[in-house]
């Protein structure tokens, strides 16, 4: 009786090590790709666009934090991601998200900034790789306004002589979400969300030829 009894176990073990195994197997990477663009060409400091006033102008610095809100797979599932990515324009960005059961990507919910719960935090607790760790340059303004959900910064040529800008977006009131149609793209196994930001459209109705130096939650 104890040997079959011990055998039965062994089967139900093995049964659930089994449906263990079948279920993570099922279980799908997605990840994040941001392509960096300055118009219809690859993002590169120092290299000269005009925006749609015809102001020339270039990019010097260029950060931002992206949150990947959610994702929506599946027939309209939706499930939470809240992942804080930040960005550096010249770097490549392919982030890993999770890992879900997941047959069809239809749609990625993206906001540019730090939400309110996480904005008002101290930077000094978080490991020196997280995102909203201290920074060089720094992205982080103070405990009331938070962190710079974007800092870009450059040079006009519109006029002579040249002229600095800076735009740095800061305040909860400039968090905000947008959804990104996306069906994905397999590669080797895993699903992966490209999007395409373009940064001269930054600059869209922006008159920047004398120069902006802008550091709030308003204006330019």
């Amino acid at each position: 009786m104890p040997i079959k009894n011990q055998k039965m176990k062994n089967i139900l073990l093995l049964s659930s090590l089994l449906l263990w195994a079948t279920i993570s197997l099922s279980q799908t990477k997605l990840s994040l790709k941001i392509n960096h663009k300055l118009g219809a060409n690859a993002f590169a400091f120092n290299d000269t666009v005009y925006n749609n006033l015809g102001n020339k102008f270039n990019i010097t610095r260029l950060e931002y934090y992206l949150t990947v809100v959610s994702i929506t797979h599946d027939g309209g599932t939706v499930t939470p991601i809240n992942k804080i990515i930040l960005v550096k324009a010249n770097n490549p960005v392919l982030d890993s998200l999770t890992s879900l059961n997941i047959t069809t990507l239809e749609k990625v919910t993206l906001a540019v900034g730090v939400h309110s719960s996480l904005n008002h935090l101290d930077p000094s607790l978080y490991a020196s790789s997280h995102p909203l760790a201290p920074k060089s340059p720094s992205m982080h303004w103070g405990w009331t306004p938070g962190y710079r959900f974007v800092a870009m910064e450059g040079e006009s040529f519109s006029i002579t002589p040249k002229r600095v800008y800076e735009l740095h977006s800061l305040g909860d009131a400039n968090y905000f979400e947008t959804t990104v149609m996306s069906t994905g793209v397999m590669s080797n196994g895993e699903y992966q969300i490209n999007v395409n930001a373009d940064y001269n459209r930054a600059m869209e109705d922006m008159a920047i030829s004398s120069g902006v130096l802008v550091h709030g939650e308003t204006q330019e």
